[in-house]
């Protein structure tokens, strides 16, 4: 389960073209299910929009995905 970033676009080191029309997603891991092998909770990364199915929890929108469209883990 990830916690969605607002504007990853405005974050120091990430370069996003304007002819970009979707924007990437990128945020925090809160949560990993059994057998999760290359994140854990606190990582930060970015992963496929298309793949995210959205829940709401306790007002908060977050994204559940699975570990394969994860494209990225920031150091």
């Amino acid at each position: 389960m990830i916690r969605p970033e607002d504007n990853p676009e405005k974050e120091r080191g990430i370069i996003i073209p304007k002819t970009v029309k979707e924007k990437p997603n990128i945020g925090a891991v809160i949560e990993v299910g059994p057998g999760c092998e290359s994140v854990k909770a606190g990582d930060r990364v970015q992963y496929a929009r298309k793949g995210a199915s959205v829940m709401n929890r306790d007002g908060e929108e977050l994204h559940w995905i699975i570990e394969d469209q994860i494209f990225y883990i920031y150091e």
